[in-house]
């Protein structure tokens, strides 16, 4: 198994309204993807709003994230400008380990 981490930049023009109307399904994505999932969280611009999204998988390939972001419904839906997928190796790490939240507050 190796880490990948995907990297998407929303859609300045409409990813706001879309990342909206699609969020139910990308909750619903995500939580399906949680065995491969290691780390999920929206990205913030200067001001607090939500201009992306980073996900931390663990899969054997590179072949086998991009296959999950391809139907992963903000990347479907058009969300994102830019959408980087890459493979990396942990160095260090300092963050407490912390569990998924309840359904309800679903990245």
């Amino acid at each position: 198994m190796a880490l990948f981490f995907f990297f998407g930049v929303d859609h300045p023009e409409h990813g706001a309204a879309k990342r909206a109307a699609l969020r139910p399904d990308h909750s619903a994505y995500v939580r399906e993807g949680r065995p491969s999932i290691v780390l999920a969280s929206p990205l913030l611009d200067g001001s607090g709003a939500i201009c992306g999204s980073l996900l931390m998988f663990e899969m054997n390939t590179e072949r086998e994230v991009r296959a999950w972001v391809e139907q992963e419904p903000f990347h479907a839906g058009g969300v994102y400008q830019h959408a980087i997928v890459r493979r990396f190796e942990l160095g260090q790490n300092r963050l407490p380990q912390r569990g998924w939240p309840d359904e309800a507050g679903a990245a």
